[in-house]
């Protein structure tokens, strides 16, 4: 599992995996309130990307993977 020391390597890893199948894709957040760290993980079951960090960056990082993902939820039901 490659663990991404930027955030510029992580974001360009995920969008990535995102654009090779988008319906595979997930997204895992665990946040670690004892220390105020955020995990994110994103992974299609064959390959998991992760980093680690404050909240902070990872807020605006999540954000700016809600903006990649929007035009599938606009979509609706693909079924």
């Amino acid at each position: 599992m490659p663990y991404y020391q930027t955030w510029e390597e992580f974001a360009r890893a995920a969008e990535k995996l995102y654009l090779t199948d988008p319906m595979k894709v997930r997204v895992v957040l665990k946040y670690r309130h004892c220390d105020g760290n955020l995990c994110i993980k994103v992974t299609d079951d064959a390959v998991v990307s992760s980093r680690e960090d404050s909240l902070l960056p990872l807020l605006r990082f999540c954000t700016s993977v809600s903006i990649l993902h929007s035009p599938i939820m606009d979509q609706g039901s693909l079924m």
